[in-house]
């Protein structure tokens, strides 16, 4: 006890902060990188996978599809234009835009657009179930990150066009 009333009271704090320090390093070692479907799951274009890779799809009018839901009477269905802040001092910088497409009512759990899309471009797209007025919320890909915020960062699903 004589020894405990002797110690350099930041000595005692040190050590617990050390100890904290290494649970919050770990515990985001765990969770930073992890990415996780949650909503309507998508099938086509797949998921482009860790590090928000597109997934380049086959024509400039994509038929895109998802797996079915019980709880959907229709679904909804939107692509957003991706703005590309990216730059070499930055790193990878992607946000959603404004929409560039979007369709209600499809009863069926993929939809082939009706308009063309450009030539080499990142889209991102999500589905939403709809049974009467309640809707489901968006389908989105979770990249939790433990430092940046508790909840991490949510986006639509990304892909991009061929070049031709």
């Amino acid at each position: 006890m004589r020894e405990e009333l002797t110690r350099n009271p930041m000595q005692i704090g040190g050590r617990a902060m050390k100890r904290s320090i290494c649970i919050i390093m770990i515990s985001g070692l765990v969770l930073i990188g992890c990415m996780r479907s949650t909503g309507v799951k998508p099938i086509y274009p797949k998921i482009g996978g860790r590090n928000h890779i597109p997934s380049t799809v086959k024509s400039l009018q994509p038929t895109f599809r998802w797996e079915p839901s019980p709880a959907a009477d229709t679904y909804e269905f939107v692509i957003y234009e991706v703005i590309d802040k990216s730059s070499i001092w930055k790193g990878r910088q992607l946000f959603v835009g404004p929409i560039i497409y979007y369709r209600d009512g499809l009863k069926e759990p993929e939809h082939k657009i009706e308009e063309l899309l450009k030539p080499g471009t990142k889209y991102y797209w999500t589905i939403r179930t709809r049974r009467g007025q309640e809707v489901s919320n968006w389908a989105v890909l979770e990249y939790p990150l433990f430092l940046e915020d508790i909840r991490g960062w949510h986006y639509p699903f990304l892909f991009d066009t061929p070049e031709k």
